[in-house]
């Protein structure tokens, strides 16, 4: 079967608030909900905008992009807007039914390498947050910090103090 779409097309879903459409690209060209989007934008300096649209001057800032969470925070003529913005890979995870690969994209944490469990200051049910020092492992004479790679609860710690490990072996669950 030959595929009729364009190499370099992509297609996105994009939600803000309630409203969710589907915004196709091809080089500069965009298309929302499969009407061509007729806008002049500008960039006035880094991450500021001008855009005309009907006849309309916006202001637009973007103030960030958080990639796991895929939100784009931007200011549209000084208010706040928060837009999620699901590319090509995310579409096709929901297609196949594959739905909040975020939450369970960090419930095991493997060892990266072999080594000895020298701390684990954390215990079954304590809250952690993102960066928050799980264990400390041993390795190559190296004390190797296992960072939390996201804020939750621990569920379970496969290791104790004082354990070989194999590299990938499970450590923490989420």
């Amino acid at each position: 079967m030959v595929s009729t779409v364009p190499k370099n097309q992509k297609m996105y879903k994009v939600t803000l608030g309630k409203q969710t459409v589907s915004v196709e690209s091809t080089g500069n060209q965009y298309t929302v909900e499969g009407s061509p989007l007729e806008w002049d934008i500008r960039r006035i300096k880094e991450n500021h905008f001008h855009i005309l649209y009907k006849n309309r001057s916006l202001n637009l800032e973007v103030i960030g992009w958080d990639e796991p969470q895929k939100i784009l925070r931007v200011k549209l003529n000084g208010r706040m807007a928060e837009l999620e913005i699901k590319d090509p890979r995310d579409l096709l995870l929901e297609k196949l039914g594959i739905r909040d690969t975020r939450s369970s994209l960090h419930s095991d944490i493997k060892a990266p390498m072999p080594g000895l469990i020298l701390k684990i200051p954390v215990t079954i049910g304590q809250s952690v947050a993102k960066g928050d020092t799980l264990l400390v492992l041993e390795a190559m004479k190296m004390e190797n910090v296992i960072k939390s790679p996201q804020d939750g609860t621990i569920k379970a710690i496969t290791v104790s103090q004082g354990q070989s490990v194999e590299k990938n072996q499970l450590l923490v669950q989420f």
